[in-house]
């Protein structure tokens, strides 16, 4: 499990205990430089998580605790992180069995150009700040730096997803071999509007993939960003359904 920007290991805690309940061994992920990590010494971007620390974790699961078979459930930006590694380190993808994603998508956020506007101008003040206020803005439980944002203001103002390197992430998705479960919030306006969701599932192939829209499907509305995973409502609405969709006993 891992959480993703302006967030740390407390979005997964209550989703990781419900789940240790129903019989998984559950691992947390923190990024450097958030929650109990120590501060990060250098400039890190979405790619220095995927394929730096994230391989380094998995690495550590499979020597140290001798793990053969993995699911993912993440929140957010991990999901990116851990898709990106599993795409350019495909030596991983034996690894893993399911993966959830929650409030998962890289860019498509800005389909309007009011809504590219919006994103330009984050973009140019936070450049300013040097960070993204996520404290103050009340998107989340800390700051993030300008340099890791930045490539995901680029990503969503270019409407592609792609790598410093020139790969392009999107249509290398539909290659995954894993299900995929996309959990999704109704009113999330900014990091991963419905929409924006709804267009990143559909980069995945297969018939194996579902989408889970709140609003929808028994689900009440009113999920934002952070709640759809962390909050009285999902764990009685949401993680039973993330259970079930692991086939946990």
């Amino acid at each position: 499990m891992t959480h993703g920007t302006f967030s740390d290991k407390r979005i997964c805690l209550g989703l990781a205990h419900y789940l240790a309940k129903r019989g998984a061994t559950c691992w947390l992920m923190e990024w450097r430089g958030h929650g109990s990590s120590p501060p990060a010494v250098e400039q890190f971007d979405f790619e220095t998580i995927a394929l730096y620390d994230v391989p380094a974790v998995l690495h550590y699961l499979q020597q140290r605790e001798k793990v053969v078979s993995l699911h993912a459930v993440t929140h957010s930006g991990g999901g990116l992180a851990l898709l990106m590694c599993l795409l350019r380190q495909p030596q991983w993808q034996p690894l893993f069995g399911k993966l959830v994603l929650f409030a998962c998508q890289a860019c498509h956020a800005a389909p309007s150009p009011s809504r590219r506007l919006l994103l330009r101008s984050a973009r140019l003040l936070s450049s300013c700040l040097g960070r993204v206020p996520g404290k103050r803005l009340g998107i989340g439980v800390q700051d993030e730096p300008f340099y890791l944002m930045s490539q995901w203001f680029d990503w969503n103002l270019a409407g592609r997803f792609v790598g410093q390197d020139g790969f392009d992430y999107l249509p290398a998705l539909a290659h995954l071999p894993h299900p995929v479960l996309a959990v999704c919030a109704d009113h999330d306006p900014f990091i991963a509007p419905p929409a924006a969701c709804r267009r990143f599932f559909q980069a995945l192939s297969g018939p194996q993939h579902r989408y889970l829209l709140a609003g929808q499907g028994g689900i009440a509305q009113g999920y934002r960003h952070g709640s759809i995973m962390l909050s009285r409502r999902a764990a009685l609405e949401i993680w039973p359904r993330v259970a079930n969709w692991l086939d946990l006993d």
